[in-house]
């Protein structure tokens, strides 16, 4: 959340420092052969195979703790950070993996629409 903010505040080497400490969390919380990396500029995205719906819903939660409990320091300043996520399931209907992450980014952007650091589900 807010990470152009980090990077105009802090820089764009703390903005780099942000996204490897949060690339480090998801390695860190992920099971097992889930897929998880960045798509691009602030948005990251994990697949978890062969997972049921309460099983991803814990995982995000693990992820969403461990990135809360990130801590970053620029000169005198401490800071954190937080993560809205949006996650959902494949459907019947889903015939590429577009329609998935068109749902999981909804569901992201209404996270970061209802006040941010939550997840929604899409």
């Amino acid at each position: 959340d807010d990470f152009k903010q980090i990077n105009d505040t802090y820089g764009h080497p703390m903005g780099d420092q942000v996204l490897l400490r949060i690339a480090d969390s998801g390695k860190a919380v992920l099971r097992r052969g889930d897929l998880f990396g960045r798509i691009g500029g602030e948005e990251f995205a994990a697949i978890f195979p062969d997972c049921t719906p309460e099983m991803a819903q814990h995982v995000a939660e693990r992820l969403q703790r461990e990135i809360q409990r990130l801590s970053f320091s620029h000169e005198d300043q401490t800071f954190g950070v937080t993560v809205s996520q949006g996650l959902t399931g494949i459907v019947d209907t889903d015939k590429t993996l577009d329609s998935l992450f068109a749902r999981a980014d909804a569901a992201m952007y209404q996270a970061k629409r209802q006040g941010k650091n939550q997840i929604v589900l899409g």
